[in-house]
C-alpha cells in the first residue's frame, strides 16, 4: 500500500487556503491603484506632489505590499502540503523559493516607508532643494530595482513550481505548462530595466493569466480531490 504523507483532508485544505490567498486581490490594489497612480516615472516632482497630497493612500498601498508578503508564507506551506504527494523534496525546495522570494520583497517595503519619511521631512522644513528631490527619486529607483531582483526570484519559483504541478498525477498538466510560462514572463520582465530597457514587453502581460487559471483550479476542483486522485486509490 502506497505511503500517504499527508491527509486527504488536509490537501483539500491547503488547495482551498492557497485559492483564497491567490485569490486576495492586495499586491495589485498596492501596484496599480496605489503605486503607479501616484509614482509617475521620469517626474519626480509631480511624484512628490502626488505622495504628499496622498499620504494616507500611499502607506495604505504600503502596507497592502506587507500583507502580501506575510502571507506568502502561508501560501507557501499550503503550496507544500498539496503538492507533498507528488515529490516531498521538490514540494520543499519549491516552498523555499517561495520564502526566500516573500523575504526579499518584505524588505523592499522599508524603502517606500523612507520615501514617505523623506517627503514628511522635506514638508516640515519647506525643502525644495534639487537634493530633497534627488534622496527621493534615487530611494525610488531603488525600490523599483530591487523588486525587479526580487521578481527574478519569484520567476524561478514559479518554473520550478510548474514542473511540479506539470509531475503531479492528480493536476491538469497544462496547468503546469501555464505556470512555466508565466515564470519565463516574469523573468524576461524582470531583467528588462537591466538588459534591455528599451524592447517592449508589455505583451509578457498576458502570460501572467497561468496563475489566474491555476486559483481558479483551486478553489473549484482542488476541493473536490479524491483519494483515488492523488494517491491512485491505493
Amino acid at each position: 500500500m502506497q505511503a500517504r504523507p499527508v491527509s486527504i483532508r488536509m490537501i483539500r485544505t491547503a488547495a482551498f487556503l492557497a485559492g483564497i490567498i491567490l485569490f486576495i486581490p492586495t499586491a495589485p490594489i498596492a501596484e496599480f491603484y496605489v503605486y503607479q497612480r501616484l509614482v509617475i516615472p521620469g517626474e519626480i516632482n509631480q511624484t512628490v506632489q502626488n505622495i504628499g497630497a496622498n499620504r494616507g493612500l500611499f502607506i495604505g498601498g504600503i502596507y497592502c505590499f506587507l500583507f502580501t508578503y506575510i502571507v506568502d508564507i502561508l501560501l507557501a506551506w499550503a503550496l507544500y502540503v498539496l503538492l507533498l504527494p507528488s515529490h516531498k523534496l521538490t514540494s520543499m525546495l519549491v516552498a523555499w523559493i517561495r520564502l526566500i522570494y516573500a523575504a526579499l520583497a518584505m524588505s523592499t517595503v522599508a524603502l517606500l516607508f523612507q520615501v514617505v519619511r523623506l517627503i514628511d521631512t522635506g514638508f516640515q522644513v519647506t525643502d525644495e532643494s534639487s537634493l530633497f528631490y534627488e534622496q527621493i527619486d534615487s530611494t525610488l529607483q531603488l525600490y523599483k530595482d530591487t523588486s525587479m531582483m526580487s521578481f527574478t526570484v519569484f520567476a524561478i519559483y514559479l518554473v520550478a513550481l510548474g514542473v511540479l504541478v506539470y509531475r503531479a498525477r492528480y493536476i491538469p498538466k497544462f496547468l503546469g505548462v501555464l505556470l512555466v510560462i508565466a515564470g519565463v514572463g516574469y523573468f524576461l520582465t524582470s531583467l528588462q530595466p537591466f538588459l534591455y530597457p528599451d524592447v517592449d514587453l508589455d505583451f509578457l502581460m498576458y502570460t501572467y493569466f497561468g496563475e489566474l487559471i491555476f486559483t481558479i483550479w483551486l478553489l473549484f476542483r482542488g476541493t473536490g480531490l479524491t483519494d483515488e486522485k492523488i494517491y491512485g486509490g491505493a
